[in-house]
C-alpha cells in the first residue's frame, strides 16, 4: 500500500477507534453500596444502627445525594424495618441484573449524549435507600435506588427493562440540570410536566421504544386526551402538582398524568420544528414554559 494511503488509512482507523471510545466512555457504574447492603441485610434482617451507620458511611456518590431522603440511621432503619420484603425481593430479583448491567447502561447514556450533543460523563450508582424514592439525578449522574425500583417487577428480564428505562428517563434530568439557567427552582405545574414529558420522550428515542413505565399513561392519555387537558390546563401555571404528579389519584387515572401531558406537548414541538438540533437546547435548557407551550401549538385550533 502507499505509504500516503497507508497513514491515511491508519488515521482514519485511530480516530474511529477513540470516537468509539469517547461514545462509550462514562465516568463510573458503582454497584458496590448495594452489594455491601445485601451482604448485611442477608447476614441479618433485623440490621442494627452500627450496622446501617456502616452502610451509610460508605464512599457512595448514590448515598450522599440521597442523604437528605435518607435522613438518618434511625429513618432508614424504620424503613427497613417495615418492608423488610421489598428489600429481600430487590435483593432477589434486580441487584443480580444490576450488577451485570454496566455495558447496557453505558450504551444508553451513549446514545443520549450522542443524541442530546451532552458529554458522556454521567455516573449511576446503585444503592439502597430509605423506601421513598426510586431514581433521582443530579449534575454528576445518576442513583437507583433498587428497593424503590423493584416493587412489582417479577422477573430478571423485567429488571433489566426497567432499570435501563430509569437510566434513559434519568439522564435526561442531568442534562437538564447541565444546561439549565434557573435559579428560581419553585417550579409550576407545567414547568415541571414539561421537565418530566421531556425525559419520557428523549428516553423513548434513545431506548427506540415507548417504556413499561409509560404504558399505563400512554393508553389512558390516548382514550382522554381533551378531557385531560381541559382540566390540566385550568391549573397548569399553579404550584399544586396533585393529581398530577407524584401521587395517586383518587379517580382512575393513572398515576403521574403530568409525564404524559409533558411528554405530549414537547413531541409535537419536536416533530413540527426543523432545526432539530437548537429545539433540543431550547427544551433542556426550558427557560419559558409558556412559550414552548405555545409553539408546540399543542391543543390549539388551527
Amino acid at each position: 500500500m502507499n505509504p500516503k494511503l497507508f497513514n491515511k488509512f491508519l488515521t482514519i482507523v485511530l480516530v474511529y477507534i477513540f470516537s468509539q471510545t469517547q461514545v462509550f466512555a462514562m465516568t463510573k457504574y458503582d454497584t458496590s453500596a448495594a452489594v455491601q447492603f445485601a451482604k448485611s441485610f442477608s447476614q441479618n434482617e433485623n440490621l442494627s444502627l452500627v450496622e446501617i451507620n456502616n452502610y451509610l458511611s460508605i464512599d457512595s456518590y448514590g448515598l450522599k445525594a440521597l442523604s437528605n431522603r435518607i435522613r438518618n440511621p434511625e429513618s432508614l432503619k424504620n424503613a427497613i424495618d417495615n418492608n423488610k420484603q421489598e428489600y429481600q425481593h430487590a435483593i432477589n430479583v434486580c441487584l443480580p441484573v444490576a450488577m451485570q448491567l454496566s455495558e447496557d447502561a453505558n450504551k444508553i447514556i451513549s446514545k443520549s449524549a450522542l443524541f442530546l450533543l451532552g458529554s458522556n460523563n454521567v455516573s449511576i450508582d446503585i444503592v439502597f435507600g430509605a423506601n421513598n424514592t426510586a431514581a433521582t439525578a443530579t449534575p454528576h449522574g445518576i442513583i437507583l435506588a433498587l428497593e424503590g425500583i423493584c416493587k412489582g417487577v417479577s422477573s430478571a428480564h423485567e429488571a433489566k427493562t426497567i432499570l435501563l428505562e430509569y437510566i434513559a428517563h434519568e439522564v435526561v434530568h442531568v442534562y437538564q440540570y447541565r444546561n439549565s439557567k434557573r435559579t428560581n427552582f419553585n417550579f409550576t405545574l407545567l414547568e415541571i410536566s414539561l421537565i418530566e414529558g421531556t425525559a419520557d420522550y428523549f428516553s423513548e428515542i434513545a431506548m427506540q421504544k415507548s417504556g413499561l413505565l409509560q404504558r399505563k399513561r400512554e393508553q389512558y392519555g390516548a382514550q382522554h386526551e381533551k378531557d385531560i387537558w381541559t382540566e390540566f390546563s385550568k391549573v397548569m401555571h399553579g404550584n399544586n402538582y396533585l393529581p398530577w404528579l407524584y401521587s395517586k389519584p383518587k379517580n382512575n387515572m393513572p398515576p403521574d398524568m403530568g409525564y404524559w401531558v409533558g411528554k405530549s406537548i414537547i413531541k409535537k414541538l419536536y416533530e413540527q420544528t426543523p432545526n432539530k438540533k437548537q429545539v433540543k437546547e431550547d427544551i433542556l435548557i426550558l427557560q419559558d414554559a409558556k412559550k414552548i407551550l405555545k409553539a408546540s401549538m399543542y391543543q390549539q385550533p388551527l
